[in-house]
């Protein structure tokens, strides 16, 4: 027997139709349908929380521009506040600390008149071994600050600055006690009096204008205890 003639083909012309109208919607369906299924499906609303700013304005409903302006407003009112926490910091910090004329400023150079004044050394100490702080109190946190100051203005527009703080060296301990003015005509702080108080000694004047004018008697009054002239 003739192999060849007793094989039948398997694949005719007439079955080629049939066997493509099984296989093709298998094969080519899924992803046919899946691509309509992608064109047609819808994204997420914007909202304040998810909005990334990728969608562009025109495509976004009214509700959903609503959402974007007011997450746009928020965000430029967290950049104004803290902007204007920052200029007002700056400006704090400046005022009281850098300025030349700022409270620090000034007891920092009273602190360095009297540890650099023949005087004092003798009475104090060494410079090196003298520290300045507020009042006599075992406080330690408040004992960090060094001075509280005052800042008035008399019936002449004239400014005072008032402070004092305690001096402690290895021979004893005193109270520095500064005076100072500044004229409507002036545009810094002079001393009217820069003083050292040991207790037993006699008053230590490193400024005293009164002294340096030698004008009639100065008008007294007291402040927080304290006798400033």
């Amino acid at each position: 027997m003739n192999i060849y003639h007793s094989m039948k083909p398997l694949l005719t012309s007439r079955s080629l139709p049939r066997l493509y109208t099984l296989i093709s919607p298998r094969i080519f369906g899924s992803k046919f349908y899946s691509e309509i299924a992608s064109c047609k499906k819808t994204r997420d609303p914007i909202t304040i929380k998810n909005d990334n700013g990728r969608i562009p304005w025109k495509e976004l409903s009214l509700k959903e521009r609503v959402a974007r302006s007011s997450k746009q407003t928020f965000n430029f009112s967290i950049i104004v506040l803290g902007a204007t926490l920052s200029a007002a910091v700056s400006y704090i910090l400046y005022t009281e600390v850098f300025s030349p004329d700022s409270p620090t400023s000034h007891f920092n150079q009273a602190f360095g008149r009297v540890i650099n004044d023949p005087r004092c050394i003798k009475l104090l100490g060494e410079p090196g071994e003298i520290s300045a702080y507020g009042e006599k109190i075992h406080n330690s946190r408040r004992r960090s600050q060094p001075f509280v100051s005052t800042l008035r203005t008399d019936e002449h527009r004239v400014n005072h600055l008032l402070f004092h703080f305690t001096v402690k060296g290895p021979k004893a301990s005193g109270i520095v006690y500064v005076h100072m003015i500044k004229r409507p005509s002036e545009k810094k702080f002079d001393y009217k009096y820069l003083a050292l108080d040991v207790a037993g000694k006699n008053r230590i004047y490193l400024e005293d204008s009164d002294e340096k004018l030698k004008g009639p008697a100065t008008k007294v009054f007291k402040l927080f205890g304290v006798t400033w002239r």
